[in-house]
């Protein structure tokens, strides 16, 4: 089987009634940090009445009390543009919901801990400049009432303006929301956009951040990762002078603050949108398409494989073998797993490769190391490749047992005294010192089993010479002295 392989089996779990037009993306090697499998299309234009030619924008998606999911998207019906929304029970097949959810074209809604709605947007001061991100509330999660005030305000240094923001909450409780930002004068061509971030305890007052998170980027969402590092979600502008295609763009920060260079995947698209459900999958949700519609995709994580070890990873050590075992979590990409073994940590040798599916989750794998050493030090580690990279475990060892006892017949064809049964030949040998005195050149060290050394008196040819032998024995003090016949 070979080390890499540039496949990902990306579990299509949910159950849908869905036609086989999906097609899975093809991730770059090494600069991957999500794979999709684009579903296609769920929510368009004429899906929700529109006329032919408008297009659907900036998804923001939810995970409904019930466990259905809610889209909320911008459209432009006559006199009416803004925000309105459409349910699902399997996150495909969507039912527009009746009604207008607000006044604006774009939004982020999240969930608050009492359970009320809060959708944030951008603000307009009234003279047709944008003054930073308001927010409205609701308790139903379709009508909004406006929040007093702005939850984050503009200006931002260069005369940037705020626009639409996504949140997540920190392993360490607070929440952060990341915000695009661009000029508020347009200028032709327009800079890149960038994306601020502000922080928040109770997703009400929040404090802006220091400092640019990302250039070159737009419509943020957040994922925190399982390791409490975040990663931004955002479309980036490839700027032609046919035009600005966006593309889907992925960056890391240990902090949340201090991000990578931005990794772009093969799936086109703009504003995304994610949902966590009950069972763990990621759904994201974003506008692509002329004229756009919503697209969903099934997302899986994907890194370099996590390795590590049962409290017993040898068990069962023999002279020339040793079976041992290792732990391997493929971090959503196909991988191959092997043990690499030798007496020092050069490793000379390996194992055959053993798959793990991107699906599968943590994973023991195990082998049987053959062809050892006798009473040898042998040092292993388990060794995992996927397309995101190639992990080695920390080192281990243990020693091979002593090679086992093989001992031949040995027939005198005679009598002899056997003086004692000793376990060790140190042992025997000072026994047979004292034989040695008793029966001179006859006396001799035998070993009968793996343990067991006998200092012996030998040659006897009758039974009545061995019982004479015998008594002079026990009277020199061989108490446990006794007659055999090999």
């Amino acid at each position: 089987m070979a080390r890499l392989r540039y496949g990902f089996l990306l579990a299509f779990l949910l159950a849908l009634a869905f036609s086989g037009s999906a097609e899975p993306f093809s991730l770059r090697q090494d600069d991957v940090s999500l794979g999709f499998q684009d579903l296609g299309p769920v929510l368009t234009a004429a899906q929700v009445g529109l006329p032919a030619g408008q297009g659907l924008a900036n998804p923001s998606a939810v995970v409904l009390p019930d466990g259905r999911i809610r889209v909320y998207y911008g459209a432009q019906p006559p006199g009416s543009s803004g925000v309105y929304s459409a349910v699902s029970a399997d996150g495909v097949h969507f039912t527009p919901e009746p009604g207008q959810r607000w006044f604006s074209q774009s939004g982020d809604v999240e969930r608050l801990p009492d359970g009320r709605w809060r959708l944030y947007y951008a603000h307009g001061d009234g003279s047709g400049v944008q003054d930073g991100v308001a927010s409205a509330i609701s308790t139903d999660g379709l009508t909004f009432a406006d929040e007093p005030g702005l939850r984050v305000g503009n200006p931002l240094p260069g005369g940037r303006v705020l626009l639409r923001p996504g949140i997540v909450r920190l392993a360490e409780g607070r929440y952060r929301m990341y915000l695009s930002a661009r000029l508020a004068s347009r200028p032709v061509p327009p800079p890149p956009f960038q994306i601020y971030s502000a922080t928040s305890s109770d997703l009400y007052t929040w404090t802006l951040d220091a400092g640019v998170r990302q250039t070159g980027g737009s419509a943020p969402a957040a994922l925190l990762n399982p390791d409490g590092s975040v990663m931004l979600v955002f479309n980036a502008e490839l700027r032609l002078r046919t035009g600005p295609p966006a593309y889907i763009s992925t960056a890391t920060a240990l902090d949340g603050l201090t991000f990578s260079p931005k990794v772009p995947t093969s799936l086109g698209g703009a504003a995304p949108s994610f949902v966590t459900l009950p069972d763990g999958r990621l759904l994201m949700y974003r506008e692509d398409g002329d004229p756009s519609a919503i697209y969903a995709a099934v997302v899986t994580r994907i890194g370099p494989p996590v390795v590590s070890y049962p409290a017993q990873a040898v068990t069962t050590v023999t002279a020339t073998s040793a079976h041992v075992s290792a732990f391997v979590d493929p971090q959503g990409a196909d991988t191959d797993a092997r043990f690499e073994y030798g007496t020092s940590t050069d490793y000379s040798d390996s194992t055959d490769d053993v798959s793990v599916p991107a699906a599968s989750g943590r994973t023991t794998v195990s082998a049987t190391l053959t062809g050892l050493s006798p009473a040898t030090t042998y040092h292993f580690r388990v060794n995992a490749v996927n397309t995101p990279g190639e992990t080695n475990g920390a080192d281990q060892n243990f020693t091979t047992a002593a090679r086992a006892c093989q001992l031949g017949p040995e027939r005198d064809h005679g009598w002899e005294i056997a003086l004692a049964h000793a376990k060790s030949r140190t042992g025997a040998l000072t026994v047979l010192r004292h034989a040695q005195k008793l029966a001179g050149s006859r006396a001799k060290l035998e070993r009968d089993g793996c343990t067991d050394y006998e200092p012996a008196i030998i040659g006897l040819k009758s039974k009545r010479a061995a019982e004479a032998l015998l008594r002079r024995a026990k009277s020199a003090g061989f108490a446990g002295a006794s007659i055999e016949r090999s």
